[in-house]
């Protein structure tokens, strides 16, 4: 008989992990104790914009992160529910379903972008 340790953690620890006790049991899903997320330095920022104090990053996984004053929100949907009333961009899709954090953030960026391709640049003076 061979035994293998999968989990190696106090039983508070455990407990945690596990799902609310239903009907006497309670589960451990085996996917809790291998997920792995990589390290924020690992995964590369694909677009990043700055408004006013904060920075919204889209990561080349998807996500997205929010920095106000150079702290990191989390979770980051009501930052980004901030920012979307400040830029007034709506937060419900064409289906009337609210946006999740990646389309909210995407949206955000995008139109930040925007704004800052439509500021008026200084015209330089004529030279005479």
């Amino acid at each position: 008989m061979q035994v293998e340790t999968l989990l190696d953690v106090p039983v508070a620890d455990a407990i945690a992990l596990m799902t609310p006790e239903s009907e006497g049991k309670q589960v451990l899903s085996l996917s809790r104790l291998i997920k792995k997320q990589k390290p924020r330095s690992e995964i590369k920022t694909t677009k990043e914009i700055t408004y006013k104090s904060y920075t919204v990053r889209e990561l080349e996984n998807g996500s997205i992160e929010v920095e106000r004053d150079g702290a990191l929100v989390s979770p980051a949907k009501p930052a980004l529910r901030d920012l979307s009333l400040q830029l007034n961009i709506p937060l419900l899709n064409s289906s009337g379903n609210p946006l999740n954090t990646r389309h909210l953030g995407s949206q955000i960026i995008k139109s930040v972008e925007e704004l800052k391709a439509n500021e008026i640049q200084p015209v330089a003076p004529a030279e005479r």
